[in-house]
């Protein structure tokens, strides 16, 4: 019942007394509790202010009048639904009113009629201000959905072109940035460079110590080689232990050192499993568009395929073409 009451109690900003007196003896008829004030200073001024079912404010009040209030009540972020009472009706008090943050209005008459109508003006105001909280509070939580709808959203396409283990690029994104960079290279007349790599006797890994420990292995070596590439290259895992890599505006000759440069770190690496240090060796197939005259990305991948495998043909921890350094 107190709970009740505490959301019926009415503020009444009124200089003129006896006008003060007749809306508070309404307001009580009608079961709400009034306080008064005559000014908005005044009611400014009370610590409680925002506690207030609704505000009933006269328009005309000494040094601040009802429009300068309502100002200084959303400075102050004082949410309580607030009726301006004019004794003109004058349309453009109303409007300035309405846009400054008034939820109605009511014109004092002469003969005091508008008494009557000023609870539910009282309640509807009230019930306005209520649906703008509502509409307030589903916009928030609408744009926090949409936001981590968002998230989401770039989370799964993040994981539908990442591997899951190494947590570079997935084969499929490859695939496709290969096609794009291979068209892009024709168009401008650039060349592009691609490097697939393999780790040597890595099966033997995988049979002596386990998957697990091969699975932390490759996770290791896809960090050696992302720290090892340029920020415009493509680095992907492209099979079980097979790495390729994708250098654009690069030719072969570039390409070959970028090749070295890689399997020099991944060789020199220390790698620990169950507390005993193993290195690594690895062997690459290099190819580049200036080196190769490839029709398509596929043809282009192919040729890289098959200088891999003439990279382990030739003994293992080598690169084809072999690398010959301008004199």
């Amino acid at each position: 019942m107190e709970e009740e009451e505490e959301k019926k109690k009415v503020l009444v900003v009124e200089d003129t007394k006896d006008h003060a007196e007749l809306i508070k003896l309404k307001l009580i008829e009608q079961g709400y509790q009034v306080e008064v004030v005559e000014s908005g200073e005044d009611a400014l001024s009370l610590p409680h202010l925002s506690s207030f079912y609704a505000i009933v404010c006269d328009f005309l009040l000494p040094k601040m009048n009802g429009i300068e209030f309502l100002i200084e009540l959303k400075k102050r972020n004082v949410d309580v639904p607030v009726i301006v009472m004019t004794a003109h009706g004058d349309e453009q008090t109303v409007v300035r009113a309405m846009k400054e943050g008034a939820y109605d209005y009511i014109v004092k008459e002469v003969d005091f009629n508008f008494l009557e109508l000023l609870p539910p003006v009282i309640e509807e105001a009230r019930g306005k201000y209520l649906l703008t909280r509502q509409n307030a509070e589903l916009t928030k939580k609408l744009k926090e959905k949409t936001e981590r709808l968002t998230e989401l959203t770039k989370e799964l396409k993040r994981l539908s072109i990442t591997d899951p283990l190494t947590n570079i690029y997935n084969r499929r994104f490859f695939f496709e940035a290969l096609k794009l960079e291979f068209n892009r290279a024709s168009r401008y007349l650039q060349p592009l460079a691609l490097i697939i790599l393999d780790l040597d006797d890595f099966k033997k890994i995988n049979d002596t110590y386990g998957h697990l420990a091969g699975d932390k292995i490759l996770a290791e070596v896809a960090s050696i080689l992302v720290n090892g590439v340029r920020q415009g290259d493509v680095l992907a895992r492209y099979g079980g232990d097979e790495f390729a890599l994708l250098l654009p505006a690069t030719e072969l000759g570039n390409g070959l050192k970028v090749a070295l440069r890689l399997k020099k770190k991944v060789t020199e690496h220390c790698f620990f499993i169950k507390q005993k240090k193993l290195t690594l060796t690895l062997s690459a197939g290099v190819v580049a568009t200036d080196d190769f005259s490839a029709k398509t990305a596929e043809g282009l991948l192919e040729e890289g395929d098959k200088r891999l495998l003439a990279a382990k043909k030739r003994g293992k921890d080598q690169i084809f073409p072999p690398y010959k350094p301008s004199s």
